[in-house]
């Protein structure tokens, strides 16, 4: 295939979006920063509802849930449930910067999700995100 060839088919194909749900402002950013260098779609939102309230209001496709598990009023595994509902087969990964136990303490299984430890490097990021998109149809 020719660059050219390349360049129009990958033209064609919608980019993934990715709904961020993280309440740091400065994470937030540079999350949208690294996924839309990848070409990704990034919608925002610093609150569980204020993302199921934009999940609900935007037509178009959510590829990808990336939230944190701890957020202000909902956590992260309870936004990644509801989302499902309204957003059938959308990808889910969860990002923490607590340990393992201290998760459980707070009744979240760690194994139970795919979870992006805090810190990470921007490279892990988007292999998780990319990993966690749907597979396309036929």
């Amino acid at each position: 295939m020719s660059s050219e060839e390349r360049h129009a088919a990958a033209t064609r194909v919608r980019p993934a979006t990715v709904l961020v749900v993280e309440d740091q402002e400065v994470i937030r950013d540079l999350v949208r920063d690294a996924l839309e260098a990848q070409g990704m779609r990034v919608l925002e939102a610093e609150r569980g509802d204020a993302a199921l309230r934009l999940a609900a209001s935007d037509p178009a496709a959510i590829d990808v849930l990336l939230a944190d598990v701890v957020l202000p009023g909902m956590p992260g595994p309870v936004v990644a449930s509801r989302l499902r509902e309204l957003r059938p087969g959308v990808g889910v990964v969860l990002m923490s910067g607590l340990g393992a136990a201290e998760l459980r303490a707070r009744g979240i299984d760690p194994g139970a999700h795919d979870l992006l430890e805090k810190p990470f490097r921007t490279a892990d990021l988007v292999r998780r995100v990319r990993s966690a998109l749907p597979a396309a149809g036929p």
